[in-house]
């Protein structure tokens, strides 16, 4: 997260607050798009992780977030 004064023209570097990381075994499949949807909400995708197969059946283990899409209501603070 960034703080702007002009409306989003410039964004303060000064201002960053990391919301989310999440560390990536590999150096493939990391995934990383990130967009704004009609309802206001910050989609993120992430990858399976990497390596070939998905070793680890990561992306088919509910309890991370590898090989999925979160959605995240960015307005409230603190996050």
């Amino acid at each position: 997260r960034f703080t702007s004064t002009d409306g989003g023209a410039t964004l303060d570097a000064g201002t960053e607050d990391v919301v989310l990381t999440l560390a990536q075994p590999f150096s493939n499949h990391n995934g990383g798009q990130a967009a704004f949807g009609p309802d206001g909400m910050l989609y993120v995708g992430f990858g399976d992780g990497g390596s070939a197969n998905d070793p680890g059946d990561r992306a088919q283990d509910t309890r991370n977030l590898f090989g999925t899409i979160i959605r995240i209501d960015v307005d409230p603070l603190p996050y």
